[in-house]
């Protein structure tokens, strides 16, 4: 730990006064200045309304991390300067990775923050945390070139817009000083000084993030805000931001009527004015999608740096095919999803978007599919297709249908791997390419091999032992093959040995073999398998070792009696047989639980107490009484007790009996519960975990003591969750 006099020096460097110096009404901030005040006191005056006494705890070294971590929400540079962070870091160079998330994407947001620590955020955090750094307008270029590199495409959208001008501003702002940029880093408070000024400095406001909610709110209320930012906000996508911006007073009926027509796409919009309101979200995708704009400026939206305005033209039905085919590979995913959307792009490139990598540009081209597959063919003459490789379009080219065969090997060999998935998708590609691409370097290639129809039973010959599991895992999904699935049954993966017991081709010899496998997510996924299935695997699974295994025997339709009766005849442990007339009652109890039909409690309570496996089954049969849920209320097992809590005809008294629970998922699944009585809302409301505390803060109906209890709970998103419904 720091010694007392680098205490002192950090301490004096903050420019508090010291203990002597201060009079009695600067008590509070001297003992928070003081290096040696103990660290309780210090977690007191970390809750004092005075701001400036939370800031000096914040500089305290002999603060504890706990109080250190929260104050960092509120002042990330202050804390990030504290030099009890670089004994942290000598003890732990990974401290940060225990640090709460909110915390540390302050932190790692601060300009004061070493870009050591960005460093070992770029290469071991989360996509949060990466957001965090690059939203920092001092994040190194070296960090966020870094993380462009990395495959993720939401990791590379983010890496695009760092330090980007998506506030609206135009490239020709004069440079902003460091000194400058970090002072847009504030809190909230700061924010509104910052705003609160009659006319604050012009790179104040065009360099203000827009893309924060509160920044926009914060905005619309400020009385010199320029016109441009004006018109930004009156064509915002949060209608809560167009509310407040139409309150200001410098709208008059002149702006409310150019809203309108940007807002309803008037066709007589001018040049003049669809530039003016370019820069807000509404009016650019107005501007690009308008007869009235001129075709040099749309070609510039294709080209631009920056991804939305990329993403408005995307979308456009007037923009050239040239254009349209080139944003429908860009390297940002959202450009893409537009383009897939967008319902001039031709179908089979709609149709070589839906093996995208990305989840949201699949989905896009699936919607805008207008059939399962395109008919007649979609083909390019030789000139065309030479049109397009001279202008850097060879990923629309792979795209097209029917192409010559010399055009499909050039393009397998090509370096570009995004022109590789194309290909590997298109439904004429030659079994003999598709050959090829069964060994590409890329895995999503792989993929699409596997999953192209027209791949030979040689190709998956090739990609049974392939040396991801995943692909032999699409291999066993995909093959009718008896002999490449007795191969996959002996994987030495369990996922693919899974995906082989739920092949429908799979023969009855490979079943009776996994009945056995040494992996119990295997044989518990035969014992879930739909259909019918040979009484001696049936037999087997009854027996299992594994209780999820047996519970998922119990819970098939139609199951034998004898086969039920094995499945409570062994004790789970040790293996010693239960009486015969105990079994004959455990399983009559199960067959009537099963069938809906009356049970006494106490066989149910007798049938847990010696099998305690069957509570996950029991927990989700539908009309059990109020005494059946009261048992399973005292399950040993954390996942009974939640999903008990989750049920819709759950008892009141149970719920009660819940809300005082060890786990607190289950007690988040009471407070989010509707049949939950609001005095015990009034309980959970106080709960020691934050995540049951946000469940009854979004809850639509409170009561005045709850509201006010969470209204100064110690948890920032849990008061933002009840200042946000205020607004609503």
């Amino acid at each position: 730990m720091p010694s007392t006099s680098e205490k002192v020096e950090t301490c004096n460097q903050l420019g508090a006064p010291t203990r002597a110096e201060a009079g009695p009404q600067h008590d509070s901030l001297s003992r928070a200045c003081d290096p040696s005040t103990p660290s309780a006191v210090l977690a007191k005056l970390a809750r004092s309304r005075d701001r400036l006494v939370r800031q000096t705890v914040a500089a305290n070294p002999n603060a504890s991390r706990k109080e250190l971590m929260s104050l960092a929400l509120t002042f990330p540079d202050t804390v990030s300067q504290n030099s009890v962070l670089d004994w942290w870091l000598l003890e732990d160079p990974n401290w940060l990775a225990d640090v709460d998330s909110r915390s540390r994407h302050r932190l790692l947001g601060s300009a004061a923050l070493p870009p050591g620590t960005r460093w070992w955020a770029a290469r071991f955090g989360d996509d949060d945390d990466h957001s965090a750094i690059l939203r920092n307008a001092l994040t190194e270029p070296a960090i966020a070139e870094f993380l462009r590199a990395n495959n993720d495409e939401e990791i590379v959208s983010l890496a695009n817009d760092h330090v980007s001008l998506q506030s609206g501003t135009d490239a020709t702002l004069p440079r902003v000083s460091e000194l400058e940029i970090g002072e847009l880093n504030p809190d909230s408070d700061e924010l509104q000084d910052l705003l609160a000024l009659a006319k604050p400095s012009y790179w104040a406001i065009a360099a203000l993030d827009v893309s924060s909610f509160d920044v926009r709110r914060s905005l619309a209320a400020h009385a010199s805000l320029p016109r441009k930012m004006l018109l930004r906000l009156l064509l915002d996508d949060e209608p809560r931001i167009v509310e407040a911006a139409m309150n200001h007073p410098l709208v008059d009926d002149n702006i409310r009527f150019l809203v309108e027509r940007v807002r309803t796409s008037d066709p007589d919009l001018t040049a003049t004015e669809l530039a003016e309101v370019r820069d807000s979200p509404v009016g650019l995708r107005c501007a690009a999608a308008h007869p009235n704009l001129p075709a040099a400026i749309r070609s510039e939206f294709a080209t631009h740096l920056q991804w939305t305005v990329r993403q408005a033209a995307a979308a456009s039905l007037l923009l050239p095919i040239n254009l349209l085919e080139r944003l429908a590979f860009d390297a940002d995913r959202d450009v893409r999803a537009a383009a897939a959307a967008n319902p001039t792009l031709k179908q089979c490139l709609v149709w070589a978007l839906r093996c995208d990598r990305d989840e949201m540009v699949r989905n896009a081209a699936i919607n805008n599919s207008r059939a399962e597959r395109p008919s007649p063919p979609e083909t390019l003459t030789i000139e065309e297709i030479q049109t397009r490789l001279a202008d850097g379009r060879e990923a629309a080219v792979a795209g097209y249908d029917l192409l010559p065969r010399s055009i499909q090997h050039r393009l397998a060999s090509h370096e570009n791997w995004r022109l590789r998935l194309v290909l590997a998708s298109n439904r004429t590609v030659a079994p003999s390419v598709l050959n090829l691409l069964a060994t590409d370097v890329d895995i999503d290639v792989r993929r699409a091999v596997v999953t192209n129809d027209r791949c030979s039973s040689a190709t998956l010959a090739i990609l049974a032992v392939d040396s991801a599991p995943e692909i032999r895992a699409l291999v066993a999904d995909g093959t009718g093959s008896r002999n490449l699935l007795e191969i996959l049954a002996i994987d030495a993966d369990a996922e693919v040995r899974r995906r082989v017991v739920t092949s429908r081709f799979a023969p009855l010899s490979v079943r009776r073999a996994l009945a056995v496998d040494i992996d119990a997510s295997v044989r518990l996924e035969l014992a879930k398998r739909e259909g019918k299935l040979p009484i001696d695997i049936l037999i087997r699974l009854a027996s299992d070792e594994s209780d999820e295994v047996r519970a998922a025997v119990v819970a098939r339709p139609s199951l034998a009696p004898s086969v039920l009766t094995l499945a409570v005849s062994l004790r789970p442990t040790g293996g010693d047989e239960v009486p015969v007339d105990q079994t004959a009652q455990h399983s009559t109890t199960l067959r009537r639980l099963k069938a809906n039909a009356p049970v006494d409690h106490r066989f149910v309570t007798e049938l847990l107490a010696a099998f305690a496996w069957l509570g996950s089954f029991i927990v989700r049969l539908p009309g059990i009484s109020t005494d059946t849920q009261a048992t399973l209320a005292t399950s040993l097992d954390w996942t009974v007790r939640e999903a008990l809590a989750n049920r819709s005809d759950i008892d009141s008294t149970v719920l009660a009996t819940l809300a005082q629970d060890s786990d607190f998922d289950t007690r988040a699944a009471v407070a989010r519960n509707l049949l939950t009585p609001s005095v015990v809302l009034d309980t959970l409301a106080t709960d020691a975990h934050r995540a049951v505390r946000i469940q009854v803060a979004s809850r639509e109906a409170l009561s005045v003591r709850v509201v006010r209890l969470l209204q100064v709970d110690e948890d920032a998103e849990i008061r933002a969750q009840l200042t946000l419904r205020v607004h609503v």
